[in-house]
């Protein structure tokens, strides 16, 4: 514990479906707060946030509208709030999804998409074709913040570098509204997150209980 204590947060809940993502990001984002009061943010952070998952239509958990709907906002929230910080221009965001193995489509059953954001990635809905995969995406990163390949499998990967463009768009991000499907309990987490004058202290937003499922589908 003592080694990881300043590279982890203890109070970031792991697996647990009946735990909302929004409380994770409240969790990291008081972290990341308070790294930028300390002028010194770690230059990677590594989110963990699971529901996308789904737990299917097992009724005693959220149904998979209200868990994708609360995994979107959670993103969405930790966008809007680094897009906000005085690190924004430096920021890239991306994102992979849990699971694609369960995804089979025409063309392979382990293709996945990876959605990025930040200044200097490419604006308004672009899709990039070029083949990558999940090596690239960590040799993307490992070129970035200037760290060694981990092995020969990285290290002859493809940087993905047509995500980005050399006019960089450092405008903070537009929060669209949040999903129908939001649960009143995370549409309450939501707006907490997204409010920069916090009306209740976090320990008090992750003491609060879960939210009974419902059958909205």
């Amino acid at each position: 514990r003592v080694l990881f204590q300043s590279h982890c947060s203890f109070d970031f809940l792991g697996w647990d479906l009946a735990y909302s993502d929004l409380k994770r990001v409240a969790v990291w984002q008081d972290d990341f707060n308070r790294q930028v009061e300390r002028g010194k943010v770690l230059p990677l952070h590594y989110i963990w946030l699971p529901n996308d998952h789904t737990a299917g239509m097992d009724p005693k958990s959220l149904n998979p509208n209200q868990l994708v709907a609360q995994n979107d906002a959670a993103v969405g929230a930790i966008l809007d709030t680094l897009s906000k910080s005085p690190i924004w221009k430096e920021s890239l965001v991306v994102v992979i999804e849990d699971d694609s193995q369960n995804g089979p489509d025409h063309v392979d059953a382990m293709r996945s998409f990876c959605l990025a954001a930040g200044p200097s990635v490419k604006r308004g809905g672009v899709v990039v074709t070029d083949l990558y995969d999940q090596l690239s995406l960590l040799k993307t990163m490992e070129t970035i913040l200037g760290i060694d390949p981990l092995n020969m499998n990285d290290g002859l990967a493809a940087p993905m570098f047509s995500l980005f463009t050399q006019t960089p768009d450092d405008r903070p991000y537009h929060l669209p509204e949040p999903s129908k499907y939001l649960t009143p309990k995370d549409k309450e987490l939501y707006r907490w997150l997204i409010t920069p004058k916090k009306d209740k202290p976090l320990s008090e937003i992750l003491t609060q209980k879960g939210v009974t499922p419902t059958n909205v589908r």
